[in-house]
């Protein structure tokens, strides 16, 4: 029998023949979850709301129904491959700026980047060396990052990351496809915040 057919069989038992839930999220499909809520969200709403149980996938080593959704995204952005995040964006910066650098490694970062890139400052001990992008007076606005000033720093720094955000929360796009060639030209790190742009790649047209 299959996963889903179980869940659905479970369902049709009553209360006292159902079997109780010992795993996170405490409220154990609605049991726990105040009347008005319920009406607001309808009463099936929790009946999805399992965790860690035999027959799902894991997020840590996905080999069934998140890898296949990670393996789709991956199509839909034309990247080599995906990883879906729990906790936001922040956690995914934070892990990558773990993953590259150490203590004292230079990484070049535009001023208007997200604050969880002082986070992982912290935790890695790298040497932040800022740039500023232009400020657009008429908007009240950060402009994007220019390439010639990211090769300028490549040229005369040891820098191992390049960080920046794209497009930005105003909606301001860098040239990251230039910007990326220098980076390999000089072996450095391109890491680019798009939490803003999650649906751009549905609205080429418009950029």
């Amino acid at each position: 029998m299959s996963l889903i057919k179980k869940l659905n069989e479970v369902k049709k038992l009553n209360k006292k023949q159902r079997p109780v839930l010992f795993t996170t999220p405490s409220h154990s499909q609605g049991e726990f979850i105040p009347a008005l809520v319920k009406k607001l969200l309808g009463k099936n709403f929790y009946n999805c709301d399992y965790s860690e149980i035999d027959g799902f996938d894991n997020l840590r080593n996905p080999i069934g129904i998140i890898k296949e959704t990670q393996d789709s995204l991956a199509q839909v952005y034309g990247s080599k491959s995906t990883f879906m995040l729990t906790n936001g964006s922040s956690s995914g910066i934070i892990s990558i700026m773990l993953a590259t650098l150490k203590k004292d490694d230079k990484v070049l970062i535009a001023r208007n980047c997200h604050v969880s890139v002082y986070n992982g400052l912290v935790l890695t001990n790298a040497e932040p060396i800022w740039i500023y992008p232009n400020y657009n007076k008429n908007w009240g606005i950060f402009e994007g990052i220019t390439p010639n000033i990211v090769e300028k720093h490549l040229k005369t720094e040891n820098i191992k990351a390049v960080i920046l955000t794209s497009p930005t929360y105003e909606g301001v796009f860098s040239n990251i496809e230039e910007i990326s060639k220098i980076c390999k030209k000089y072996k450095s790190i391109l890491i680019v915040d798009e939490a803003h742009g999650a649906l751009t790649q549905f609205a080429k047209e418009y950029i």
